[in-house]
């Protein structure tokens, strides 16, 4: 009986080391997983904010464009001249 609890208490150290070990690791997993998803977020924003430039771009072309051509309507003049207005 003396022996099996010995040899019980020398599984359980090795378990709580273990455990401890496990432990770290979980939280080196957790740590490196942060990481790299702040790091695809912020790729994701960048390119989010790349692309909704370009759109706003587009659109003030688009804008302007439209601006001109109503202009050119209402003044009744060709609308290569309502740009230059």
């Amino acid at each position: 009986m003396r022996t099996l609890l010995i040899a019980l208490c020398a599984g359980c150290l090795g378990l709580a080391a273990c455990s401890e070990q496990t432990e770290q690791s979980a939280e080196e997993a957790a740590r490196l997983a942060a990481e790299d998803a702040a790091a695809n977020a912020e790729a994701a924003l960048e390119k989010g904010s790349a692309a909704l430039g370009a759109a706003a771009d587009r659109v003030g072309r688009e804008v302007s464009r439209e601006r001109s051509e109503v202009e050119a309507d209402v003044q009744d003049e060709p609308e290569a001249e309502a740009r230059v207005d």
